[in-house]
């Protein structure tokens, strides 16, 4: 048994202003959702789409930077995939003048 838990992750009170509470497939349910949460709070920061997108961003210029592809690479930027949902398409441009694209589903 567990205390219940709103959207929001407020605990929320039953119809006598007691504390509400889960057990079974309900405090399950509750315990991935929580989990989840907090997966994506702590590997991103928040759901922001648009700091989502700059913090990845600024992760593969570190990935570049740190190996010995930065002497290949001039510029790193990225940019939402207007008709694929929650694709990134992040732009490489090389010193060669060369662009390459590529998709990774966040």
């Amino acid at each position: 048994m567990d205390l219940a838990l709103d959207k929001d992750l407020n605990i929320v009170l039953d119809g006598t202003n007691d504390l509400k509470t889960v057990d079974k497939q309900d405090e399950l349910e509750q315990s991935i959702g929580i989990a989840v949460y907090q997966y994506m709070e702590d590997g991103i920061g928040n759901l922001d789409r648009e700091d989502t997108r700059k913090r990845l961003t600024r992760k593969a210029r570190r990935v570049a930077r740190d190996n010995r592809f930065i002497d290949m690479t001039v510029d790193i930027s990225s940019k939402w995939d207007e008709d694929k949902p929650n694709t990134l398409v992040f732009q490489i441009a090389y010193g060669s003048d060369e662009l390459s694209e590529m998709e990774i589903n966040v």
